[in-house]
Protein backbone atom coordinates (compact mmCIF):
# COMPACT_ATOMS: atom_id res chain seq x y z
CA UNK A 1 0.00 0.00 0.00
CA UNK A 2 2.80 2.38 0.90
CA UNK A 3 4.51 1.76 -2.41
CA UNK A 4 1.29 2.29 -4.35
CA UNK A 5 0.73 5.53 -2.48
CA UNK A 6 4.11 6.83 -3.58
CA UNK A 7 5.70 6.84 -0.13
CA UNK A 8 9.01 5.67 -1.57
CA UNK A 9 8.98 8.00 -4.57
CA UNK A 10 10.31 10.96 -2.58
CA UNK A 11 13.55 9.17 -1.73
CA UNK A 12 14.00 7.65 -5.19
CA UNK A 13 17.18 8.85 -6.84
CA UNK A 14 17.10 9.98 -10.42
CA UNK A 15 18.18 6.90 -12.41
CA UNK A 16 19.44 8.99 -15.32
CA UNK A 17 21.96 10.54 -12.94
CA UNK A 18 23.09 7.05 -11.90
CA UNK A 19 23.54 6.01 -15.53
CA UNK A 20 25.42 9.22 -16.23
CA UNK A 21 27.87 8.46 -13.42
CA UNK A 22 28.34 4.82 -14.44
CA UNK A 23 28.19 5.17 -18.19
CA UNK A 24 26.91 2.38 -20.44
CA UNK A 25 27.42 -1.18 -19.24
CA UNK A 26 30.37 -2.91 -20.90
CA UNK A 27 29.41 -5.79 -23.15
CA UNK A 28 32.82 -6.71 -24.55
CA UNK A 29 34.57 -7.95 -21.39
CA UNK A 30 33.02 -10.00 -18.55
CA UNK A 31 35.62 -8.62 -16.14
CA UNK A 32 34.59 -5.05 -16.86
CA UNK A 33 30.93 -6.07 -16.54
CA UNK A 34 31.63 -7.49 -13.09
CA UNK A 35 33.29 -4.25 -12.00
CA UNK A 36 30.34 -2.32 -13.42
CA UNK A 37 27.93 -4.48 -11.41
CA UNK A 38 29.96 -3.82 -8.27
CA UNK A 39 29.73 -0.08 -8.88
CA UNK A 40 25.97 -0.35 -9.30
CA UNK A 41 25.70 -2.26 -6.02
CA UNK A 42 27.82 0.28 -4.14
CA UNK A 43 25.84 3.25 -5.48
CA UNK A 44 22.59 1.46 -4.63
CA UNK A 45 23.88 0.91 -1.11
CA UNK A 46 24.52 4.64 -0.87
CA UNK A 47 20.95 5.35 -2.00
CA UNK A 48 19.55 2.95 0.60
CA UNK A 49 21.69 4.40 3.37
CA UNK A 50 20.53 7.94 2.58
CA UNK A 51 16.83 7.17 2.03
CA UNK A 52 14.83 8.37 5.06
CA UNK A 53 11.66 6.56 3.96
CA UNK A 54 13.12 3.10 4.63
CA UNK A 55 12.70 1.78 8.15
CA UNK A 56 16.04 1.29 9.95
CA UNK A 57 15.64 -2.47 10.35
CA UNK A 58 14.79 -2.91 6.67
CA UNK A 59 17.63 -0.55 5.69
CA UNK A 60 20.22 -2.67 7.56
CA UNK A 61 18.85 -5.85 6.00
CA UNK A 62 19.08 -4.40 2.49
CA UNK A 63 22.57 -3.01 3.11
CA UNK A 64 23.77 -6.33 4.51
CA UNK A 65 22.41 -8.21 1.49
CA UNK A 66 24.07 -5.85 -0.98
CA UNK A 67 27.34 -5.76 0.96
CA UNK A 68 27.43 -9.57 0.85
CA UNK A 69 26.98 -9.47 -2.93
CA UNK A 70 29.79 -6.95 -3.30
CA UNK A 71 31.97 -9.15 -1.11
CA UNK A 72 31.18 -12.24 -3.17
CA UNK A 73 32.26 -10.57 -6.40
CA UNK A 74 35.10 -8.45 -5.01
CA UNK A 75 37.84 -11.04 -4.59
CA UNK A 76 37.16 -12.60 -7.98
CA UNK A 77 37.27 -9.24 -9.71
CA UNK A 78 40.45 -8.13 -7.95
CA UNK A 79 42.25 -11.43 -8.53
CA UNK A 80 41.27 -11.47 -12.20
CA UNK A 81 42.48 -7.91 -12.66
CA UNK A 82 45.81 -8.77 -11.02
CA UNK A 83 46.15 -11.87 -13.20
CA UNK A 84 45.57 -9.78 -16.30
CA UNK A 85 48.20 -7.27 -15.15
CA UNK A 86 50.73 -10.04 -14.49
CA UNK A 87 49.99 -11.62 -17.88
CA UNK A 88 50.65 -8.30 -19.62
CA UNK A 89 53.89 -7.76 -17.71
CA UNK A 90 55.07 -11.32 -18.33
CA UNK A 91 54.21 -11.03 -21.99
CA UNK A 92 56.42 -7.97 -22.28
CA UNK A 93 59.25 -9.30 -20.11
CA UNK A 94 59.40 -12.76 -21.71
CA UNK A 95 59.75 -11.29 -25.18
CA UNK A 96 62.56 -9.06 -23.87
CA UNK A 97 64.28 -11.77 -21.81
CA UNK A 98 64.27 -14.46 -24.50
CA UNK A 99 66.96 -12.62 -26.42
CA UNK A 100 69.09 -11.97 -23.30
CA UNK A 101 69.12 -15.46 -21.77
CA UNK A 102 72.41 -17.35 -21.75
CA UNK A 103 72.84 -21.08 -21.96
CA UNK A 104 74.52 -22.69 -18.95
CA UNK A 105 75.51 -25.85 -20.83
CA UNK A 106 79.17 -26.57 -20.27
CA UNK A 107 79.45 -24.50 -17.10
CA UNK A 108 81.52 -26.34 -14.50
CA UNK A 109 79.64 -27.32 -11.35
CA UNK A 110 81.29 -25.87 -8.20
CA UNK A 111 83.23 -28.30 -6.00
CA UNK A 112 81.29 -27.04 -2.97
CA UNK A 113 77.93 -28.20 -4.37
CA UNK A 114 75.98 -30.25 -1.83
CA UNK A 115 74.66 -33.04 -4.03
CA UNK A 116 76.41 -34.96 -6.74
CA UNK A 117 74.88 -35.57 -10.10
CA UNK A 118 75.28 -38.76 -12.10
CA UNK A 119 77.17 -36.71 -14.67
CA UNK A 120 79.62 -35.54 -11.95
CA UNK A 121 80.70 -39.09 -11.09
CA UNK A 122 81.42 -39.83 -14.73
CA UNK A 123 84.15 -37.18 -14.75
Amino acid sequence: MARLGGAFAQGERDRSQLLEVLGPPPTDDPMKALLYAQNVLVLTMKDIAEDPSIEPERRWKLLADLAAKVGMTHSRAVVQQQINTVKKRLGQSTSESVSTTKSLTGVERPKTARTKRASDSAR
